[in-house]
């Protein structure tokens, strides 16, 4: 058997535990690289998840209010509420409830569209209004309710620019600037 000297001894002794030292160090390393990798990743993969579900949520609303509008246009509020019995009175304020109780049901949407569009669905729905409102105005409360739907009608006929197609535009506007 050969004999090293002791200094040999130790020096190898030494050259080990360095080894051993730099392989924990190599693996802390890696494992720490690996690790913020693996961390990256799931970041990524929740933004593009969190994404999805938020533009199908802003679509939801979207579709929403292109409801809203069609419910408050002044024909389909007429065929949904005009009955043969109402008064002028009577269908005036069928009218202008529906119309508020549509926009109470579709109030939230305003957070996930722009202010400019919740601006415009607000002038439509202003509009609506005060068309329904300027129709009855002149009319007899008490006569029947054929009355104000003819001038309603009249008055929609007439319009260059009716409020719920402007509005409705609008939402297919920004709906294309979202996808």
């Amino acid at each position: 058997m050969v004999l090293m000297p002791t200094y040999l001894n130790a020096t190898f002794i030494i050259l080990g535990l360095l080894l051993v030292a730099l392989c924990i160090v190599l693996v802390y390393v890696f494992y720490k690289r690996l690790t913020a990798h693996e961390l990256e990743l799931e970041q990524l993969k929740y933004r593009q998840n969190d994404r999805g579900q938020s533009l199908e949520i802003k679509l939801q609303a979207y579709e929403r209010l292109i409801l809203f509008l069609e419910r408050i246009d002044i024909p389909s509020l007429l065929m949904r509420l005009r009955t043969n019995q109402m008064t002028n009175e009577d269908l005036f304020n069928a009218l202008m409830i529906s119309v508020q109780k549509e926009l109470e049901h579709n109030h939230v949407q305003q957070l996930y569209v722009s202010d400019q569009l919740w601006h415009i669905i607000i002038a439509a729905k202003d509009n609506i209004l005060s068309t329904i409102t300027s129709c009855y105005e002149p009319l007899d409360p008490k006569r029947a309710s054929h009355e104000l739907a003819e001038a309603l009608i009249e008055r929609h006929s007439s319009q260059q620019t009716k409020p719920i197609p402007t509005a409705l535009s609008a939402v297919k506007k920004e709906i294309q600037l979202l996808l």
